[in-house]
């Protein structure tokens, strides 16, 4: 599934100055969805799929982040409704993150990525303090599920 050839991606620079006003967080009805989303991953070739794989699904904003301070700096230069992060990274864990995250922006929804099963992860799921959970390998079928489920698309 992750040998497919990805083209690469443009990351969006972001300012303080561009920041996002909830109302323009809502989906515009007539061309792509207008929802903000920030991918984070460790991992550049996991990152540029999930990319492509949102924006194949009419999700034309994503910002990816790798490393820590460069997270930082994203996720206090506006809002998001979306946040798509690896479980397990050498610096951060994803559920932690969430978890810190969702004290500040009640409206984001949030996905987990993870190469456990289901029955590692059982104990954060049961928290439901995480919107979706995404078991790897997934493709767009699972990503299309879990943003349906999340009433995003």
């Amino acid at each position: 599934m992750y040998d497919q050839k990805i083209e690469p991606i443009k990351v969006a620079h972001i300012s303080p100055a561009a920041l996002v006003h909830e109302r323009d967080l809502k989906k515009n009805q007539t061309d792509v969805l207008n929802i903000r989303c920030l991918v984070v991953d460790d991992d550049l070739v996991i990152l540029k799929y999930v990319a492509k794989l949102l924006r194949s699904l009419g999700i034309k904003n994503v910002i990816i982040s790798h490393q820590n301070p460069d997270l930082l700096y994203k996720l206090n230069s506006g809002l998001y409704n979306l946040l798509i992060t690896d479980l397990e990274m050498p610096d951060l864990n994803g559920y932690d993150l969430v978890l810190g995250i969702n004290k500040n922006q009640s409206q984001l929804k949030t996905i987990i990525m993870t190469g456990r099963s289901k029955n590692e992860c059982r104990e954060m799921m049961s928290t439901n303090l995480i919107d979706e959970w995404l078991f790897k390998p997934f493709g767009l079928k699972e990503m299309r599920s879990a943003l349906s489920l999340l009433a995003l698309i």
